[in-house]
């Protein structure tokens, strides 16, 4: 092996004047990455865009922002290093795709073995259009299309004084469910930041399966390993009681193993195998569908999948840097010899 191999990771941040860069975003998968990379012999550091390309040998791109000109200055950056010949894990326009849950949606929507896994989903244009689709189903999720963490995220029922709406918010630790019933559709535009100027979308609610009397939803992590792509982690996040979001920065609990095994067999009544196994193989199909379809190098992903009642599985999102760290060796190792 190389010795000391530098894998730069790529983040919001700044370079201070010593030439070191001041990490403002994602410090806590930089110290994983960083532990996993010492037991190996890799330095990782971190990158911004303002650093110099000569300080590593791959670039692991994890850099976001919602600021247009620090996500210019990235793509900038980025282009740099493609023209020094650097390898880049992480495809930029899958980063951007992944970033809008519509555009995320069209995509899927293309491919016709995917397509009858996705919940109807509709861009927020106007009121008129999701007082029509209330009408018709009764119940909507509407949420903002860049939204992360559940944050931004609205459950609407058609009521007959008008519209219930539901929220969930993280308050001292604490997941706390926000009800109020408006009159008026239009009145919705109160909760919603900066509406035009930010997208929402809005989709069919799926009837899901319940666990304990609690919603729960299925995260599936991939890796792009040397034989294909690779199930890394499946889990199950259980939302907190009353809330209808599984994310964990909303209180959600994970269920993994033989955990997770006994949440499938417990709410279906039925051998949980068969379901984990589909739910990987959905999770790979999506893996595949972007490989073929975006341009660069992808090599990780996360896939939130539901399940409703009669146990049919629904695509809800997806993921280009997840949470959770990635398996430096199996990644690397496909550029170098360990």
């Amino acid at each position: 092996m190389k010795k000391n191999i530098i894998l730069g990771l790529f983040l919001r941040g700044k370079v201070k004047s010593n030439g070191k860069v001041k990490i403002e975003s994602q410090k806590k998968l930089f110290l994983k990455l960083k532990n996993e990379g010492q037991r190996m012999g890799v330095i990782v550091k971190p990158i911004s865009f303002n650093s110099k390309t000569k300080d590593f040998d791959f670039l692991y791109d994890r850099f976001f922002s919602l600021n247009k000109k620090e996500t210019q200055k990235a793509k900038d950056f980025l282009k740099k290093c493609q023209e020094e010949g650097k390898i880049i894990f992480n495809s930029r326009s899958f980063i951007v795709i992944t970033i809008s849950k519509w555009d995320t949606y069209k995509s899927l929507n293309k491919n016709k073995e995917l397509k009858k896994h996705l919940p109807k989903t509709f861009l927020l244009k106007d009121f008129k259009s999701l007082n029509s689709f209330l009408i018709k189903r009764k119940e909507a999720i509407l949420k903002l299309n860049t939204g992360q963490e559940g944050k931004s995220v609205f459950l609407i029922k058609k009521t007959k004084e008008g519209f219930l709406v539901k929220t969930s918010e993280k308050k001292d630790r604490r997941t706390i469910l926000k009800e109020i019933t408006i009159k008026k559709i239009e009145d919705i535009q109160k909760f919603l930041k900066e509406w035009p100027q930010k997208r929402y979308i809005f989709q069919e609610k799926i009837d899901p399966a319940i666990y304990n009397g609690n919603v729960f939803d299925i995260r599936v992590l991939l890796q792009k390993a040397k034989d294909g792509w690779q199930v890394s982690d499946i889990k199950a996040r259980v939302a907190s009681q009353n809330s209808f979001l599984t994310n964990i920065h909303m209180g959600g609990e994970q269920k993994r193993g033989r955990d997770l095994e006994f949440l499938l067999k417990k709410v279906f009544k039925r051998k949980p195998q068969k379901i984990i196994k589909s739910c990987k193989e959905i999770s790979i199909k999506i893996a595949e569908h972007f490989e073929k379809t975006i341009k660069g190098n992808i090599f990780e992903m996360g896939v939130d999948l539901i399940l409703d009642k009669t146990g049919k599985i629904w695509i809800i999102e997806v993921n280009s840097k997840p949470g959770e760290v990635i398996n430096l060796k199996n990644n690397l190792g496909r550029v170098v010899n360990f």
